[in-house]
């Protein structure tokens, strides 16, 4: 049974928080190839604007917890109030995650079936 298009959003969420605890100060390094991995199977059998979707909220998941640190200096160093740096924040990530949501939307268009020349050539690429 395929996913809704609401649950496969919160798949992309969870497999772009997946792809975060990749990076410091977790560094657990397999989920950097597992997440993407996650989020193909997402992606497969979905048009461009549904891949644009995944994709943008693969991004949030990924770069919220990522970023989460700058707004320390926005509120210490730079004088900010909290909500206002937690908000720049937010749209910082929001601006980051347009990279993978252009990708997910360009495989989606261009590579529309699923396969190996899609998994390792299209996407990486």
């Amino acid at each position: 049974m395929p996913l809704t298009f609401r649950r496969a959003l919160l798949g992309a969420f969870l497999c772009g928080v997946l792809a975060a605890g990749a990076f410091a100060p977790w560094d657990l390094w397999p989920l950097a190839w597992l997440a993407p991995l996650g989020l193909l199977q997402l992606l497969a059998g979905r048009g461009a604007r549904q891949g644009l979707w995944l994709g943008l909220s693969f991004g949030l998941g990924m770069n919220l917890p990522g970023l989460e640190w700058i707004h320390v200096s926005m509120t210490q160093f730079g004088g900010l109030p909290l909500p206002v740096a937690m908000l720049l924040v937010a749209l910082l990530a929001a601006y980051l995650a347009l990279y993978p949501a252009l990708a997910c939307a360009l495989l989606n268009r261009f590579f529309p079936l699923p396969g190996a020349a899609r998994t390792l050539l299209a996407f990486p690429a």
